[in-house]
């Protein structure tokens, strides 16, 4: 990734972030959104940081599409100069929890790929003899000793990921039901 794509995102972020404190100056009777806005910014740096852009490209691109409209949803909320109607909040606190819930659909799916490749990993070792040698490119910087309890500890975490994964989806689903 260019030095440019990255300063960008940390444009948007600083951007969306400073725009929050003028959120809280809303009466008691409307919707607080900020708290949506900065989560749905947390869950897509998350999925950057678990590497869902390589590993599940296609949910990262929606998160990131999702995320691209609640920027337009926020940039046009704060060109009034009143206060943002009511439906407009409800829209951005809709948008931002689509947004939220896809970056972290993104980052479970990644999350569960690395899963299943580690798992992968630990049971060709299982297979192969133990003196057999093995050359640098297949090692990778976890411990692939063939040992039972490291075997079921990863399926564990693979069965983990999956459920997260899941649970995310069937939010989706719902978000995406009028």
């Amino acid at each position: 990734m260019t030095s440019w794509g990255k300063s960008s995102r940390q444009i948007t972020a600083i951007t969306l972030l400073g725009l929050l404190p003028f959120v809280r100056d809303l009466s008691a009777a409307e919707l607080h959104f900020d708290q949506a806005v900065a989560e749905a910014v947390v869950a897509i740096e998350e999925a950057r940081r678990t590497q869902a852009a390589q590993l599940a490209p296609d949910d990262f691109r929606l998160a990131l599409a999702d995320f691209s409209q609640l920027q337009e949803q926020l940039a046009h909320a704060f060109a009034r100069e009143q206060a943002i109607p009511r439906e407009v909040q409800e829209r951005i606190l809709r948008s931002a929890t689509r947004t939220k819930w896809q970056a972290r659909l993104a980052e479970a799916t990644a999350r569960e790929a690395r899963r299943q490749a580690e798992l992968t990993t630990i049971e060709l070792a299982l297979l192969e003899p133990v003196d057999a040698p093995r050359s640098p490119a297949t090692l990778e910087p976890l411990d692939t000793s063939p040992n039972p309890l490291l075997l079921k500890a990863k399926r564990d975490d693979l069965k983990q990921a999956r459920a997260a994964r899941a649970r995310a989806e069937a939010t989706l689903r719902q978000l995406r039901t009028p």
